[in-house]
């Protein structure tokens, strides 16, 4: 599979429905009317700012990049590795975007409901993409 469609299939769609599932998470945890707009931005912020960061690391530590942007090929620890590193940067990435939009301003809620939306939207694509096998490298 071609990493370009991938790409813009992530941020397409499945960004589109995970910031929808973000909003929801954190009006439920929150017990509050919750604003929209920061929720997009954080959806947005964390995923194009939450891969450039995680591609440093894994380039930093392993010498290799996340999600094979050099060569189209991805490495399963790599992957896994990158995807919780993923979750982290994309946890703290929304952290302030989530405070911003719940209207009483609770650090705890928006600490709660990061964590939980990130739970439930990044095991689930990660598992995905971990189990299509259709972009890794496969031993020979």
């Amino acid at each position: 599979m071609d990493i370009t469609i991938l790409v813009f299939f992530h941020i397409l769609f499945v960004n589109a429905i995970f910031i929808i599932i973000d909003y929801f998470i954190l009006e439920k945890i929150s017990k509050t009317t919750v604003s929209f707009l920061p929720i997009v931005i954080a959806g947005l912020a964390s995923l194009f700012l939450g891969v450039y960061l995680t591609n440093h690391v894994i380039e930093f530590f392993f010498h290799d990049q996340w999600f094979g942007f050099n060569n189209g090929v991805v490495k399963k620890y790599l992957f896994v590795i990158g995807v919780l590193i993923f979750s982290a940067c994309s946890i703290i990435i929304k952290l302030p975007f989530y405070i911003l939009a719940a209207k009483h301003k609770n650090f705890g809620s928006g600490l709660k409901s990061t964590v939980i939306s990130n739970l439930v939207t990044n095991i689930p694509i990660g598992l995905l993409y971990l189990l299509s096998n259709a972009f890794y490298s496969h031993p020979v």
